[in-house]
């Protein structure tokens, strides 16, 4: 039995280890993770949110885990959370994305978001440029008490 399996998979696909594989492979791809990870969203991600799994292979956690490809795909690819991308053709050309908003993570759209910080101006925003441009000279204890008393 793998009573040994420290983490039990709700699926029960693949035992322990498919699960615990899946697990950090979630995680990587997690809103937290990816928040932070500023190395896997520059270097490790293509312009569609894609990491290879042989890049994935070669994380420390996941190779502590397994060092055989094969098992990490068969991992991966019973997720929920993530999109695999087999090719049938080189093992190494497969490649996981996230399934909620893959595309945020990549650098093509943070340079688009930033750039064109302008497209989201609202359209009364010059109003509030010539409201924060009238003289505030004026200062709190400057104005005398004329305008005050009229009689």
């Amino acid at each position: 039995g793998g009573a040994h399996g420290a983490v039990s998979s709700p699926h029960g696909s693949g035992g322990g280890l498919a699960a615990a594989l899946r697990t950090q492979v979630e995680y990587y791809f997690s809103v937290s993770n990816l928040c932070k990870d500023v190395y896997l969203r520059t270097n490790c991600m293509d312009e569609e949110g894609y990491v290879t799994l042989t890049h994935i292979a070669s994380f420390k956690r996941v190779r502590s885990l397994t060092t055989d490809i094969a098992v990490l795909r068969d991992a991966v690819s019973t997720s929920s959370k993530l999109e695999f991308v087999d090719d049938a053709a080189d093992a190494a050309k497969a490649k996981v994305r996230t399934v909620d908003q893959p595309e945020r993570w990549t650098p093509k759209y943070y340079s688009r978001t930033r750039s064109s910080g302008a497209a989201f101006a609202s359209p009364d925003d010059d109003a509030a440029t010539t409201t924060r441009a009238s003289p505030s000279h004026h200062g709190p204890s400057s104005s005398s008490d004329d305008d005050d008393d009229d009689g």
